[in-house]
């Protein structure tokens, strides 16, 4: 494999299209087009573009050896994928959730950790069977029953949980937007705004 069809696979695995995968490098579609038909190689500069924009390894990209991608420590990778994450503008909605996440207490981390774990749950296909318990004995309906009578009790306290967390997240940003209006207001703003919105916030 020539080192233009690495590079369309790393873009194909990438999920990216030529344009896309120009745009990140502040290349043309064109160059792209002929390094990945082998018409040009690139150059040194670009290779280690590639590799630097997409943590990618050199000697894979290079000759084919080794993995596709550079491992990287935890820390940093975690990193890379926030960055990743808040493309999009300063005023993009992904900035204004983590600024937000940023700012809730750790009571509120587990209600909202714990409303994810039950979303990300797969959807139950045992409804219609009858399922053993641990003694290996058929449950009753009754069991059935009370089984989703309490799990529909968890449902309603974790829904109250989230509404209390997302009046908080809502607060904070009406006291985000008083503040700014205060502070951004003209010198000529009377005190009597600004001690309107310091009473506001608290």
């Amino acid at each position: 494999m020539a080192i233009g069809e690495r590079i369309k696979k790393l873009r194909k695995d990438l999920s990216l299209t030529q344009q896309e995968f120009a745009d990140k490098l502040k290349l043309s579609r064109s160059n792209i087009a002929t390094y990945e038909v082998g018409k040009n190689n690139p150059a040194d500069a670009v290779i280690n573009l590639i590799c630097r924009e997409f943590n990618v390894s050199e000697t894979w990209l290079r000759t084919g050896k080794g993995e596709m991608f550079v491992e990287l420590p935890r820390n940093e990778a975690l990193s890379a994928q926030i960055q990743a994450f808040l493309q999009g503008g300063m005023d993009s909605f992904r900035e204004r959730l983590v600024s937000l996440l940023l700012r809730l207490s750790p009571e509120q981390w587990d209600i909202l950790e714990g409303y994810l774990v039950e979303l990300m749950k797969p959807p139950s296909t045992t409804q219609g069977r009858t399922e053993p318990d641990i003694g290996g004995q058929a449950r009753t309906q009754t069991d059935i029953a009370a089984e989703l009578a309490e799990l529909k009790r968890q449902n309603q306290e974790k829904d109250k949980q989230l509404q209390a967390l997302a009046a908080k997240v809502a607060a904070m940003e009406e006291e985000d937007a008083l503040l700014t209006g205060a502070f951004s207001a003209s010198p000529s703003a009377s005190a009597g705004s600004i001690r309107l919105a310091e009473k506001v916030k608290k």
